[in-house]
């Protein structure tokens, strides 16, 4: 399923409020308007997954553009993906999660299949949003999976099955989850790391969500 037909999937409007919860960063200038790329002569706005990356790439086009004013604007991962797959823009992996994904078997062979999610299927965690559910977490950050796989391991049997750290690509996760549940009954949830989440709350306190989801009509910038 490619991702028009992922968006295109009937659950795709019940995952939606959930994946906008999850934020993704683009540079915009101070009209709020996301700084343009240019790929095969069409523009293309960048999602860095990565907070720190993105405050780097803010730091260089301000560098490198100091009359645009640049700053950081949250965007969900849900209509980040929904752009992406238009091809109006591309979810920028960090370079750390990409290595983290990588075959270890095959170190010459990147991983190339999409944003990176991690995931341990032995693992629950009650649903954010989804009352009396629980779900498997898709992390966006491999070692946010490895610290709960290992924490929770502690309290499991030597011999529990599904501790191994999977990699799933953020195509593929969404595909399963407009899906869910599917005949094995999981349901999953995509976890942003927490200095994404820290950044977002510091946004929402400054007067910028307002002008910021003015700017984006068709996107949900994280209202308060």
């Amino acid at each position: 399923m490619d991702a028009a037909a992922t968006i295109a999937a009937d659950g795709w409007n019940v995952l939606m409020p959930e994946l906008e919860q999850v934020p993704v960063f683009v540079c915009a200038n101070a009209a709020g308007q996301p700084l343009q790329y240019e790929r095969d002569g069409r523009p293309l706005a960048l999602f860095y997954a990565d907070i720190a990356q993105a405050e780097q790439e803010l730091a260089d086009r301000r560098r490198s553009y100091p009359d645009l004013e640049l700053r950081l604007l949250p965007i969900g991962l849900g209509s980040a993906f929904t752009r992406a797959g238009a091809g109006a823009g591309v979810i920028v992996p960090s370079p750390e999660e990409l290595t983290n994904a990588a075959d270890p078997e095959d170190a010459d062979a990147p991983y190339e299949a999409g944003l990176p999610l991690f995931a341990c299927l032995a693992l629950r965690k009650p649903h954010a949003s989804r009352e009396g559910v629980q779900a498997v977490p898709l992390f966006m950050r491999a070692a946010d999976a490895e610290a709960s796989r290992d924490a929770a391991a502690a309290a499991m049997p030597p011999d529990t099955q599904g501790l191994e750290l999977l990699v799933i690509p953020l195509p593929r996760a969404l595909e399963r989850m407009v899906a869910q549940p599917d005949d094995d009954g999981l349901f999953f949830e995509i976890i942003p790391p927490g200095d994404s989440v820290d950044f977002v709350r510091k946004f929402l306190a400054a007067p910028t969500p307002a002008q910021a989801a003015s700017i984006f009509p068709d996107m949900n910038i994280f209202p308060s």
